[in-house]
This record gives C-alpha cells, sequence and structure tokens, in this order.
C-alpha cells in the first residue's frame, strides 16, 4: 500500500472535496480520512470499495500506482503539446511516453519483487510447519511419510522456483543498473 496514503490526499483535492466532506460521502470521520493521508491508519477494505467508486478508479491503481505522479508526467505532455513547435513537441511527447513505460515496468519490478519476498516467506513457514508436525507428531504411517516425502520435494521446487525468481530480480537491477549508465 505504498501510495494508497498519498493517493487518497491527491484524489480528494482533485475533486475538490474537504476531509469532511469525503468523509461524510464514505460514512466516515473527518479524523478517519486525515489518518489515512498521513499513512497511520488503512481503510478497511468495505471502505476502500467505496473510495474506489468516488474517486473512479480501481482498488489496485488506488493501491500500488502513483496517480499524482502519472497525472502530472500526463500534464507535462499536455502542456509540451501545447507550447512547443510540433516536431520538437513530438520528440518530447515521445519521451514522456518512454517515461511513462518506464515507470511502469519499475512499478511492475517492484511488484514482482514483493511477490517473491512473500513466496519466500511463505515457503520458509511451511517448512518451518511441516519439520515442527513431523518431530512433534505421534507415530506416522507410511502412507503418511510417503506424503510428507512428497511435500519435502514439492517445497524444494517451490525452493528452486524462489531462487529463480531471485536470479531473475538481480538481473533486471543489473540490467537497470547498465540502461542508467548508458542514459548519463
Amino acid at each position: 500500500m505504498k501510495y494508497l496514503a498519498d493517493n487518497i490526499k491527491f484524489l480528494r483535492q482533485k475533486l475538490g472535496l474537504s476531509q469532511e466532506k469525503l468523509a461524510e460521502m464514505l460514512g466516515l470521520n473527518r479524523g478517519n480520512i486525515a489518518s489515512y493521508e498521513m499513512g497511520s491508519a488503512e481503510p478497511k477494505i468495505e471502505n476502500l470499495i467505496k473510495m474506489m467508486q468516488v474517486f473512479k478508479v480501481e482498488v489496485k491503481d488506488l493501491v500500488e500506482k502513483d496517480l499524482a505522479g502519472i497525472e502530472k508526467l500526463d500534464h507535462e505532455i499536455s502542456s509540451l503539446k501545447e507550447n512547443e513547435s510540433y516536431s520538437d513537441n513530438l520528440k518530447n511527447w515521445e519521451k514522456g511516453r518512454l517515461l511513462k513505460r518506464l515507470m511502469n515496468r519499475d512499478e511492475r519490478i517492484h511488484q514482482f519483487i514483493r511477490q517473491s519476498e512473500e513466496m519466500h516467506k511463505i515457503l520458509e513457514g511451511f517448512k518451518l510447519f511441516h519439520k515442527f508436525k513431523m518431530e512433534n507428531g505421534r507415530t506416522v504411517t507410511e502412507d503418511v511419510k510417503k506424503i510428507a516425502d512428497d511435500y519435502e520435494k514439492l517445497l524444494e521446487v517451490m525452493d528452486v522456483m524462489l531462487q529463480t525468481d531471485r536470479k531473475m530480480i538481480e538481473y533486471l537491477e543489473e540490467k537497470d543498473k547498465d540502461s542508467s549508465a548508458d542514459q548519463i
């Protein structure tokens, strides 16, 4: 929920709403909105859905995208179109589109990294739980031992997949460094 607080404030101000008015529309009090905007509290899912309807954005966008940054970029592209000659304007517009694509790519990469880290934590939890159950279980039948062996193999496969994810992340980060160095 990296962008949630900033997006709530940005969208509220964009609609010309006070915290009080937005709170009234959502069936909350002004303090709730202030807490959401400061990032000291997060709205319940039902309130996120209400916000989605008021702001006319998807919950995923409200939570995961820098909506103010995207709008600022769109505004800059629009002003370039209005204030420059067509050929200069087209070049800058293409640069803006490229920048926007790079921002979206970076968001996807960061999402991929977060998901990979979450999967790693889940896998470690499964491993610990399995180990605990096997060590502290009563007598284990042959059938249960076979299932446990299959489960351990599945955990190993998942571990290999996560290692592949980590290598992919390292590759993407290295490629990003190389492209940043090329731009300088």
